[in-house]
């Protein structure tokens, strides 16, 4: 996995507590992979209206997931716990 989609990921399988501690999303890692695609391919399109750099990142992490089959995602989603 590129170095790319590795740090896109993580920012969709983390979020930060209210007291400012990094902890797992725990709604994201319940997702599908088809389901993860799906959340990502909407932020595409927001960061995309935007003009955001970002957006050639998430792109190719869809395009990563869309690769891949459902239980190598199972393995990447343990493999980021």
């Amino acid at each position: 996995m590129k170095e790319i989609v590795d740090e896109t990921l993580t920012t969709y399988f983390t979020t930060f507590a209210p007291d400012g501690v990094l902890k797992a999303d725990e709604e994201f890692f319940k997702l599908s992979r088809k389901a993860a695609i799906h959340e990502l391919q909407k932020d595409l399109k927001e960061q995309e209206e935007l003009e955001l750099d970002l957006a050639e990142d998430t792109a190719e992490t869809i395009s990563y997931l869309q690769s891949i089959n459902d239980a190598e995602y199972e393995q990447l989603k343990n493999d980021c716990r």
